[in-house]
C-alpha cells in the first residue's frame, strides 16, 4: 500500500489480512482518465493494475450522448457480451483507436464499469479511455464556450487566437479538444483546429 494516490510513497504495510475485499472509498485517475488507484479509506492506496475492482450485479445502464467515443489505444482489448463483464467474446482490433459507445453501465456506489460499443459489445471503463492526447492548435474567437470535462459550462474564451491542444475527447457527444486543465474545453468545431 502507499499513502499517496501516486503511489510513489510506500507506507510499509501490505494487504496481509484474512479478507479479500475491501471497500475503495477514492479514486486517482492519470491524465488520460484512467483509474491508476484505489484509496482503501485513510489514505491507503493500492495500484489499480495491482487489483481488480469487484462490482455487484447491480449495474444501471445509460444512454450516452449520440457520438460518444472512447479509445483503446490501440489496444487488443477484450469484449464481454455482458454489462458485468464476466463472458468474454473477443477482442478489439488492433487497427483502430476509436470506438463508438452508445451505453455506461454504472455501479450505484463505483461509478462507470462498462461501456457497451453497440450490439451488447462491452468494454470495461478500466481497458478503455475517454480521452486521447492530442496536439496542435485551435483559433477561436472571443466568447466561444468554454466546459469542463463533463460537459458542464464554464465560462468563455476572453482572448481571440491559438490555444495549445492537450487532449481530444468526445463530451456531450462532440469532439471536444482540452486547452488548459480538465475545466478548459472547447468544441472542435467552434473553431479551426490545426493539428501537428
Amino acid at each position: 500500500m502507499y499513502t499517496d494516490a501516486a503511489t510513489t510513497k510506500p507506507s510499509g504495510v501490505n494487504l496481509t489480512t484474512p479478507y479479500s475485499t475491501w471497500r475503495i472509498t477514492r479514486t486517482a485517475a492519470g491524465t488520460s482518465g484512467k483509474v491508476v488507484a484505489y484509496d482503501l479509506g485513510s489514505n491507503q492506496w493500492v495500484k489499480a493494475a495491482d487489483v481488480t475492482p469487484s462490482y455487484g450485479s447491480n449495474l444501471t445502464v445509460s444512454d450516452m450522448p449520440q457520438g460518444s467515443v472512447v479509445y483503446s489505444d490501440f489496444k487488443d482489448v477484450t469484449v464481454y457480451s455482458d454489462m458485468q463483464a464476466t463472458k468474454p467474446v473477443g477482442k478489439l482490433s488492433t487497427s483502430y483507436d476509436e470506438w463508438t459507445a452508445t451505453q455506461v453501465a454504472n455501479d450505484n456506489y463505483y461509478g462507470a464499469f462498462t461501456y457497451n460499443l453497440g450490439n451488447s459489445q462491452w468494454v470495461k471503463v478500466s481497458d478503455i479511455s475517454l480521452t486521447k492526447p492530442a496536439s496542435g492548435v485551435i483559433v477561436v474567437n472571443a466568447g466561444t464556450s468554454v466546459f469542463d470535462s463533463v460537459g458542464k459550462y464554464t465560462g468563455t474564451i476572453t482572448d481571440p487566437g491559438a490555444y495549445k491542444v492537450f487532449n481530444v475527447s468526445y463530451i456531450n457527444g462532440k469532439q471536444s479538444l482540452q486547452v488548459g486543465d480538465f475545466y478548459q474545453w472547447v468544441a472542435a468545431s467552434d473553431g479551426a483546429y490545426y493539428p501537428d
